[in-house]
């Protein structure tokens, strides 16, 4: 754990100088129903020895991700409906948010890789960059970076190819009439089902979705009173605040854990059932019903 801004322990020191120029999507983040949903996917995956080591809403991007080898990937989610048809490259450069992914890119020092997820389809000059990028196809990359790096804002083709060399696009997810169906059955049901049997994985997606929302809203904004200024003034600190505001964005393991917990069955706890007693025997089924099964935990 690193000690950073007013003696906080993020245990998250790779973020420093990640401060957002602005901070306008935190304000009215809860109105984004889908974008939390898209990043609920993400925080299923949270673990203490899995590859993500945790989830930030709303700080730079709309995500970062964290990843156990301390390095990042910064999140966009565009969701679009289906009148307004796939993405070109230009629309993706614009209501795509890959102009802004690209300025958030050169913000955090070049250092992450990127991603947008959007339910929206790719027009063929879309599908033909997202392939490339996938596909590190060097050759497709600096062709496309030919094409739009004046248009990305870059400096030169050279920091088009940087950027798009990290790059990876998401597209045609789930809309948002589906999505919460498509991340029970993806998502959540292969997460409950080996150790939480029994659990409601409706409930645990919706603590999920839920605390996604409260971490994407800026907590830390409010006028801190009389007391709090007398009592330590040190919290005024704008480095201080700052590191504040961070910590309340970030999702870890504990956070998911208590998620889980929010879809327990309700009812007495089931004590185990005595060691080596087959669950096939009389008696063992009679100790069952009665509430000494296997525990559900």
């Amino acid at each position: 754990m690193e000690e950073v801004g007013g003696g906080l322990q993020t245990g998250l020191d790779e973020l420093d100088g990640f401060l957002p120029p602005e901070d306008a999507g935190a304000e009215t983040q809860s109105r984004y129903a889908y974008q939390a949903e898209v990043i609920a996917r993400s925080v299923t995956a949270l673990s203490k020895r899995g590859k993500i080591r945790a989830v930030i809403c709303e700080w730079l991007e709309d995500f970062i991700l964290v990843f156990q080898d301390r390095s990042t990937c910064l999140g966009s989610v565009k969701h679009r409906e289906a009148s307004q048809g796939p993405f070109s490259v230009s629309e993706l450069l614009t209501d795509g948010g890959l102009r802004h992914l690209f300025e958030r890119w050169k913000g955090s020092g070049k250092r992450s890789r990127c991603i947008i997820c959007t339910n929206a389809g790719l027009k063929p000059d879309a599908r033909l960059v997202r392939q490339s990028c996938a596909e590190g196809d060097s050759e497709g990359i600096r062709l496309a970076a030919q094409s739009i790096w004046q248009r990305l804002g870059a400096q030169d083709e050279d920091e088009a190819v940087a950027f798009l060399s990290v790059l990876r696009i998401e597209d045609e997810l789930p809309g948002r009439h589906h999505i919460s169906a498509n991340n029970l059955r993806s998502y959540v049901r292969p997460l409950l089902r080996r150790r939480y049997v029994g659990y409601s994985d409706e409930k645990v997606y919706e603590a999920i979705v839920e605390m996604v929302e409260a971490h994407s809203q800026d907590r830390q904004a409010a006028t801190y009173d009389f007391i709090d200024i007398i009592s330590d003034p040190a919290r005024l600190d704008a480095g201080a605040i700052r590191e504040r505001r961070l910590e309340a964005r970030i999702l870890r393991y504990g956070d998911l854990a208590h998620a889980i917990a929010a879809g327990r069955p309700s009812g007495p706890e089931r004590l185990p059932a005595p060691s080596g007693l087959s669950r096939s025997t009389v008696l063992a089924r009679k100790l069952e019903a009665g509430g000494f099964g296997p525990t559900l935990l």
